[in-house]
């Protein structure tokens, strides 16, 4: 028996690293352009004992090694700002703090999120197998149960990456039973339907603005002049990364270089790229993930694609260098060892077991530096 739950080890771990390579890539543009050229965190995603960290280029080394060893994440965020420059007079006195520059910052704390699945197959399945070669006969089941596993978890993901949501006392606990998403995380906790999104990172930033992203509606945008009508247009998004959200996002740091909106809203945006600008149809050039076969707009030095989950008439305006996709290096999409519960327990069912085990959290340093567009539409 130790040879069958050998050959079913061996057998697992590369289907699993091709599907979590191909799908999850496919799936979720976000995950896709942290990776962006590194190939060396895309060969880390899935290898057993091997942290993952996609993207985080305002990641320090010291974070990444905190990474590594698989503690939680801190965020750091500016509370107060210092005392104002001051002039010094020919032969004056020369200005004194009022305030110590260490105490005016304020930390919050990202937790793990683990997920689970468990999979079982019949041991009738491997009654009939008795060396190497009769091993085939296994092959089928064996990888039939391996993809759906994958797939089903990377959906998890998939979804959660996008709509992952905490209210303030879940993010006070030691386990998180979620990740903070794309919807939750570029959100100010205030603009009318983003009240359930308060707290990031267990810190209050309805207070503390600082961890606040700018939420633009469409009907302010009109108002404001930005744009003629709520018909989402490609101009937006210069205007966010030159104008907009607090002095335009170049002006504040890197500038936004990922758009993600619907497929109905990018659709509208295709029509109007078309001729005048690049549509990548079969991947981008260079980038170390293949399999991500949504077309995407380079416009101004973004990229502009769809993702699914994205709520109805949003876009977000991202800043790569802020974001980190984290995945801890002992639950990095790994298939456990199968076990024969009948020989495990007493009365066991006549089957072998494992768990599909994940565990992750997606992080954003610079919240400020990502915009949410609302209530636009397409015509």
């Amino acid at each position: 028996m130790a040879f069958i739950h050998d050959l079913v080890d061996a057998l697992v771990r590369p289907i699993i690293l091709s599907e979590v390579h191909s799908s999850f890539s496919q799936m979720n543009p976000l995950v896709h352009f942290l990776i962006g050229r590194d190939k060396a965190a895309m060969d880390a995603f899935g290898n057993p004992n091997a942290a993952a960290v996609f993207g985080g280029a305002m990641l320090t080394d010291v974070e990444r090694m905190v990474l590594a060893g698989g503690q939680d994440m801190e965020i750091i965020y500016q509370t107060e700002e210092m005392d104002d420059v001051q002039t010094v007079e020919r032969g004056g006195p020369t200005p004194t703090a009022t305030k110590k520059a260490d105490e005016l910052y304020g930390t919050g704390r990202f937790r793990w999120t683990q997920k689970m699945l468990p999979v079982e197959i019949p041991q009738d399945t491997f009654d009939d197998v008795e060396d190497a070669p009769s091993a085939l006969k296994i092959n089928s089941a064996v990888a039939l149960a391996s993809r759906a596993t994958v797939q089903k978890v990377l959906k998890f993901w998939d979804a959660e990456l996008v709509n992952g949501t905490l209210t303030a006392a879940q993010q006070a606990t030691r386990k998180w039973p979620t990740i903070l998403g794309l919807r939750h995380t570029v959100s100010d906790g205030l603009t009318t339907g983003e009240t359930a999104f308060t707290h990031y990172a267990g810190v209050d930033r309805t207070v503390h603005t600082q961890l606040a992203a700018k939420v633009n509606l469409a009907a302010d945008l009109v108002s404001g002049g930005y744009i003629p009508d709520t018909i989402i247009k490609l101009n937006l998004f210069r205007q966010i990364n030159t104008i907009l959200a607090i002095g335009g996002l170049q002006q504040r740091g890197p500038g936004a270089d990922l758009v993600i909106t619907t497929p109905e809203l990018w659709n509208v945006l295709a029509v109007e790229a078309e001729a005048k600008h690049t549509i990548f149809r079969n991947g981008i050039p260079g980038f170390a993930m293949s399999g991500f076969k949504r077309p995407v707009i380079q416009y101004d030095g973004m990229w502009i694609t769809w993702a699914n989950n994205i709520p109805s008439g949003e876009a977000y305006v991202l800043t790569l260098a802020s974001w980190a996709f984290v995945v801890h290096k002992l639950h990095n999409f790994v298939m456990t060892d199968f076990r024969s519960q009948w020989k495990t327990e007493k009365g066991g069912d006549y089957v072998n077991w494992a768990q599909f085990d994940t565990k992750a959290f997606l992080k954003c340093s610079d919240v400020h530096l990502n915009v949410k567009c609302k209530d636009l539409t397409i015509s």
